[in-house]
């Protein structure tokens, strides 16, 4: 098989052996990079700085989710004088998990203008 280069654009030439045919097959165009964009190695600190914090909150965020998950199990299956203490624990794993989720949203739309 043969790659050659045309008009952006590369073309395969596949041959069969029984037949002996030749065979051109057009591929997609060669990715050209986007405007402002930088190569490798080259990012901004501010954008490697907001990389590392929309990871540690997707973390956060996430454990957020657990916790939510356990403490509504423990509301389920808590004793009937325990019920109103559990659920407080649920509704406060609640809302921890809507602060957490809200501030990786936050640093997700400010990467997003980037």
């Amino acid at each position: 098989m043969r790659v050659s280069w045309v008009r952006g654009r590369a073309t395969r030439r596949v041959h069969t052996r029984k037949a002996g045919l030749a065979v051109r097959i057009a591929t997609p165009a060669r990715p050209r990079p986007l405007h402002g964009v930088r190569g490798p190695g080259r990012a901004d600190a501010s954008v490697i700085r907001l990389v590392d914090e929309m990871i540690q909150l997707y973390v956060s965020w996430r454990e957020a989710c657990a916790w939510v998950t356990v403490s509504y199990q423990n509301w389920a299956c808590a004793a009937a004088a325990d019920r109103s203490l559990a659920f407080s624990a649920y509704v406060a794993a609640v809302d921890r998990e809507e602060r957490a989720a809200a501030s990786y949203q936050h640093v997700v739309e400010q990467l997003a203008l980037i």
